[in-house]
């Protein structure tokens, strides 16, 4: 099982925000392309998936980026059926 991480605007508890879910598949697109600086193609050969595979998971990841950060909302990587409630730490513990 893969970590679930999530971003959310401070000031405002977790349960009230709606969440914007990015896939991993999603978001290693978005890191290939956007962060090491590989084209769509030298992504998809990474990822073992078409260039147009490439170019769908770009448009859809940073599509649930941008509504996230203009709606002030939560950003989550996984999937809703991870169980992240369970995985939110106390604010008593230390986060890291």
């Amino acid at each position: 099982m893969h970590d679930v991480r999530l971003l959310k605007p401070r000031g405002i508890a977790m349960q009230a925000l709606p969440i914007h879910w990015i896939k991993f598949d999603e978001f290693e697109a978005m890191r290939l392309c956007d962060a090491e600086g590989l084209s769509q193609i030298e992504a998809g050969e990474r990822m073992k998936v078409s260039r147009g595979t490439v170019q769908r998971l770009l448009e859809s990841g940073r599509r649930k980026v941008v509504q996230a950060l203009l709606a002030n909302e939560a950003l989550g990587l996984g999937s809703a059926d991870q169980r992240w409630q369970d995985r939110i730490p106390s604010t008593r513990e230390k986060l890291s």
